[in-house]
């Protein structure tokens, strides 16, 4: 999750562009923070659940071949870990990007431009 992180915040100027552009061209904010929302909670859910699956397997297999102990992996760490990216992925996005909600158009495009 922390990569997640990583990537949503390298990102942040591309995003920000984008941004500024779509509300130049009239998309509202509502608008704007619905793609952002949808966009990030997607990319979240995926990478908690593969990080989360992952992370079971891991741990199957050092019970199994190497501690050789029986372990049932539960089926809703998958579920938690998507749960969990896609808010985490969601604040970092919102923490990101909502000063470009705020700003006005002219100011965020003069911003872009630099």
């Amino acid at each position: 999750l922390l990569v997640l992180m990583a990537a949503v915040t390298s990102t942040r100027e591309e995003r920000k562009r984008e941004f500024a552009i779509m509300r130049a061209l009239g998309a509202t904010a509502r608008l704007l923070s619905q793609v952002q929302t949808a966009e990030l909670m997607g990319v979240g859910l995926l990478a908690g659940f593969l990080a989360s699956s992952v992370a079971v397997g891991v741990g199957w297999g050092l019970a199994h071949y190497v501690f050789e102990f029986d372990w049932t992996a539960s089926l809703w760490v998958p579920l938690a870990g998507a749960l969990s990216g896609a808010g985490l992925a969601w604040l970092a996005g919102w923490w990101g990007l909502s000063e470009v909600l705020r700003q006005p158009v002219s100011q965020t495009l003069r911003q872009a431009a630099e």
